[in-house]
């Protein structure tokens, strides 16, 4: 967590990001047959001095005493969204690629809420699928529907 950071131009938005160890990195590589992912999330500057900061203590981190308060702490103080946010929020999305060559591509995806997102993509894909629109074995759901699945949900855009 952490080990790469940048200011990242969203497109509406800049902002601060730090790289994570998230799922995304398996999907994206099944999706894509790229083999050097990083995942990044917004964050504010000083969380990620703070988890730069963090990896020392990770010893300390790692018992199960410690890992038995943080998880209370995030069970009382931390939620999702609530239905006003998830219907006014919005995600922001910068992926970028380079090649042998040294060149690069961007590309920037405006689309709802991240709840709402993976709630609407899921109703999406099980009615495709319950229309025999199929892929039999593992999939993601731009290797079963195509890249722009996600323009099929409303609010999800391009830039």
């Amino acid at each position: 967590v952490g080990h790469e950071s940048k200011k990242i131009n969203f497109g509406p938005v800049q902002h601060w990001a730090m790289s994570i160890p998230w799922g995304d990195i398996s999907t994206a590589y099944s999706s894509t047959k790229i083999p050097n992912i990083v995942v990044y999330t917004g964050v504010p500057k000083k969380t990620i001095q703070f988890m730069q900061f963090q990896r020392f203590f990770n010893p300390i981190l790692k018992t199960n005493f410690v890992k038995k308060m943080a998880q209370k702490w995030v069970d009382k103080n931390i939620t999702g969204p609530n239905e006003k946010q998830n219907e006014k929020g919005k995600s922001y999305l910068w992926g970028a690629v380079k090649n042998q060559a040294g060149e690069t591509t961007e590309a920037r995806l405006t689309c709802k809420e991240g709840y709402l997102l993976t709630a609407l993509a899921s109703i999406l894909i099980t009615q495709k699928a319950l229309a025999g629109n199929i892929k039999i074995g593992y999939q993601t759901p731009a290797s079963a529907y195509g890249s722009n699945l996600i323009l099929e949900l409303e609010g999800s855009s391009f830039s």
